[in-house]
């Protein structure tokens, strides 16, 4: 009976789930992993990224291109800590856990998803990041 009534919820929760808006739409998306390792550490991964965006969106068929380190549902994720300056650390734990994604321009566009506030990230911004001093 418990086993029956444990089936029922989830089917239950399963056919909720296919209702729930993600955010975006999947539909005539084609993801594909790239992984520079197969190249023997020979390429620059800048240029070889920006050479497949411009090849990918230069294909007839391809309305719009981007890139995106993580995809959405994929279930992986980035992860660091946020130390504020000048904290003294003690163990590899300090600080606030949160998740990020590392996106080329376009990346929302190419989801439809809506920007509520702001802009859509355009290749002028450039990459800007600061990592921790130990």
């Amino acid at each position: 009976m418990v086993l029956l009534a444990v089936a029922a919820l989830f089917l239950r929760s399963l056919v909720s789930s296919q209702t729930v808006d993600p955010g975006f739409r999947a539909d005539g998306i084609v993801d594909a992993e790239i992984d520079l390792a197969l190249l023997g550490g020979q390429a620059d991964a800048g240029t070889t990224f920006a050479r497949i965006l411009r090849e990918t969106a230069a294909m007839p068929s391809a309305t719009s291109a981007t890139l995106a380190a993580v995809v959405p549902l994929t279930g992986s994720n980035m992860e660091s800590r946020a130390i504020p300056e000048g904290a003294v650390v003690h163990d590899g734990r300090a600080g606030s856990l949160f998740y990020f994604n590392v996106v080329a321009p376009k990346f929302f566009a190419a989801l439809h998803t809506p920007i509520l506030r702001g802009r859509e990230f355009a290749d002028s911004d450039g990459l800007t990041w600061r990592r921790a001093r130990p």
